[in-house]
């Protein structure tokens, strides 16, 4: 239904290699109408929104999830960002805003569709 917008990458920091690999699998989960989630974004900052729409059409595009974004809302560069649910589980990936800079709008993809394309594990930070 939604778009794809993904890419892969090599860690290569010691620091990073050690993280990754003292951190644990996490399944992702489907997203629900009206649930609160939250996310990392680039700045440090931990942002919160709620799961507005499912397979909706907005900004000429099919999007997987639509999130309603609380203030500071997202940034130019929280692209790829995981939208997690109250029990830590992924549920979709930033892709999308219609704002470069605190927008309160976030298209985003399934994180299970994600994994599942690129047949990758997402995992917990330590």
């Amino acid at each position: 239904f939604g778009f794809a917008d993904a890419a892969l990458f090599t860690l290569d920091h010691p620091d990073l290699l050690n993280r990754a690999q003292n951190a644990k699998v996490i399944k992702a989960a489907a997203p629900k109408l009206g649930e609160i989630v939250k996310g990392n974004v680039a700045s440090q900052i931990i942002i919160t929104g709620r799961v507005h729409g499912i397979e909706a059409k907005a900004y000429g595009m099919f999007i997987d999830v639509l999130v309603k974004v609380d203030e500071p809302g997202t940034s130019k560069g929280d692209s790829g960002m995981l939208w997690k649910n109250q029990k830590g589980q992924p549920v979709a990936i930033h892709a999308y805003a219609p704002e470069d800079s605190n927008s309160l709008v976030s298209a985003a993809m399934l994180a299970s569709r994600v994994g599942s394309l690129l047949c990758v594990n997402f995992l917990n930070e330590p």
